[in-house]
């Protein structure tokens, strides 16, 4: 599960959380691990500071899909090769 990312609020967009979770895919993918869950706030309008779990639009741009939603909290998952 990928639970958190904390960037620094002069770093946000440019790149750096798409590039962590890119890593850590290929990371994950290497070490043989084939499902990746994520939990991102279903709103885009929410604060930087609720975006800590990511925003949804970066998972879903990583192929991550939607399973689920439970209030403001969306489930996706992503299925590694």
């Amino acid at each position: 599960v990928v639970l958190c990312f904390v960037i620094d609020p002069a770093l946000r967009r440019r790149g750096v959380a798409r590039a962590l979770l890119t890593h850590a895919l290929a990371s994950f993918a290497a070490r043989g691990i084939r499902v990746i869950d994520a939990f991102p706030a279903e709103s885009a309008d929410i604060s930087a500071a609720a975006h800590f779990r990511g925003p949804r639009a970066l998972y879903e741009q990583l192929g991550f899909s939607r399973i689920a939603a439970y209030g403001d909290t969306v489930a996706m998952r992503k299925l590694l090769q």
